[in-house]
């Protein structure tokens, strides 16, 4: 799923929750590093390859891979999570559980550019069923998203008018 696809499904499913901003937040933190990367290798004049290539061209790098298993570690948000718990940190948590959906979804759609779940304890990629770049994947998930934003409005709306 797209990083912005992350957020929203975050949203438009825990909308009503009080820490809905960090659970966002965290639902888009594992693909900060991929966005952070590129607009690097932009800004120091080495994107020039990378806006031909894609994503194919960023992921080639080992150390572009390596950030993004760490960022989609499931050991590493599951100590994130830890920690705040035990911390009673709410906003670290919500973050943590952000992030943990984030990456259950990705378990299943990141077929092709599949990050390393468990590093560092193993390195290899676990690649998803879906890839979730393919038009269908993508235009069906922006089709559902539509659909559950426009009926969560339309009922707003309608409570408003009754109301």
């Amino acid at each position: 799923m797209d990083t912005l696809g992350h957020g929203f499904w975050m949203y438009a499913i825990f909308r009503k929750r009080r820490d809905v901003p960090f659970l966002v937040a965290g639902a888009l933190a594992p693909d900060l590093w991929l966005w952070s990367a590129g607009l690097f290798m932009i800004l120091t004049g080495r994107g020039g390859t990378l806006l031909r290539q894609g994503l194919d061209g960023l992921m080639g790098r080992p150390w572009v891979f390596a950030g993004d298993s760490l960022s989609h570690s499931l050991p590493l948000w599951s100590a994130v999570m830890v920690a705040a718990l035990i911390g009673r940190f709410r906003a670290a948590a919500a973050v943590a559980a952000g992030a943990g959906l984030h990456i259950a979804v990705d378990l299943f759609t990141h077929r092709q550019f599949a990050p390393a779940y468990l590093y560092p304890f193993w390195s290899r990629p676990i690649a998803g069923w879906v890839e979730s770049g393919s038009w269908w994947f993508v235009g069906g998930d922006l089709a559902a998203m539509a659909a559950v934003f426009l009926f969560h409005w339309l009922r707003q709306r309608d409570t408003m008018k009754t109301g």
